[in-house]
């Protein structure tokens, strides 16, 4: 039987876990909203995932997993399959609580 070894977390361990779960929750809305925009995007101009592989040169294999949220493709992979669409990424300010 293996031991473990269970050590306490200090309240300052504790704060940076939240707030590290905090930031998960952000990237993966945005990841998910970058996600929707995309799908919705292809839907409205009626692409198939097909057309969207022959006209970016991404594998549909690959446009079906991003749609599904089960991957994180590279940078280059999201730009490619985005160009088809019309569309690019854009770096923004995050929306800060003045407090």
């Amino acid at each position: 039987m293996k031991k473990r070894c269970i050590s306490p977390v200090d309240n300052s361990q504790a704060e940076t876990s939240r707030a590290s779960n905090a930031s998960d929750n952000s990237i993966k809305a945005s990841k998910d909203s970058l996600v929707k925009q995309v799908l919705d995007m292809r839907h409205a101009m009626g692409f198939t995932q097909e057309q969207v592989e022959a006209e970016s040169g991404v594998q549909q294999a690959v446009i079906y997993r991003l749609e599904r949220g089960v991957t994180d493709p590279k940078l280059t992979t999201i730009l490619r399959v985005l160009r088809p669409l019309g569309m690019t990424l854009s770096i923004v300010p995050l929306n800060k609580d003045p407090r």
